[in-house]
């Protein structure tokens, strides 16, 4: 993609999810995109909590109403949307070290089918490897990728929305961009966090 500060709201931005930091970071990124604020799907246990669930509120946080079914668990990111804002949804569910195209759930491509929203698709990659100390520290570099945004319905025929189909071609765009984080993306679509302090990619910086 060309220059990502042309991006607008509302967007479903789908990555993979392999630790914590995931959604912060994604939102990070999204500062220099001008998409902020974006809103993520936390752990009931979580938002549930007397302060922490209202301090991650605070930052965008919403129940992700597990058990609850998938038409309830649609309603807050729907809303979202609909309010123009961009929400995050990690498909493959749980954190995973490992990818995999063919374990994705289908809220996204629900959301993006039913309402028209386009998809932003973005890989983050060499938080595997991280711990907590080590972050803050700086003593890991971590990149997020930033796809090409496209309308899901336009990849499916007209008269057949599958979501199994949906949500293999969601997942097969984030691996996509996984299988290719060390080629050299186009200008902006690449963000680095770590060590050096700061570090300049595609005439973005982001400090860690």
């Amino acid at each position: 993609m060309g220059d990502i500060e042309k991006l607008e709201k509302p967007l479903l931005i789908v990555a993979n999810h392999t630790s914590n930091w995931d959604s912060p970071i994604i939102g990070t990124a999204m500062i220099s995109c001008k998409l902020s604020p974006v809103y993520f799907i936390t752990k009931d246990s979580l938002m549930t909590a007397p302060v922490l669930g209202g301090f991650l509120r605070l930052f965008g946080a919403f129940r992700a109403h597990k058990g609850e079914g998938m038409e309830t668990s649609l309603i807050e990111p729907k809303e979202i949307l609909e309010n123009g804002y961009c929400v995050i949804f990690f498909p493959q569910g749980g954190r995973l070290a490992e990818f995999k195209t063919q374990e994705g759930r289908p809220g996204a491509a629900v959301l993006a089918l039913q309402g028209g929203y386009p998809i932003l698709p973005v890989a983050i990659c060499g938080m595997t490897s991280v711990n907590f100390k080590d972050f803050f520290l700086r003593k890991n570099k971590v990149k997020v990728v930033i796809g090409q945004p496209f309308f899901l319905k336009n990849r499916l025929a007209d008269d057949f929305f599958d979501l199994k189909i949906a949500t293999k071609i969601i997942m097969g765009e984030i691996e996509a961009l996984l299988t290719q984080k060390y080629v050299k993306r186009p200008k902006d679509s690449v963000f680095w966090l770590g060590q050096p302090r700061t570090r300049r990619r595609a005439g973005a910086i982001l400090k860690s």
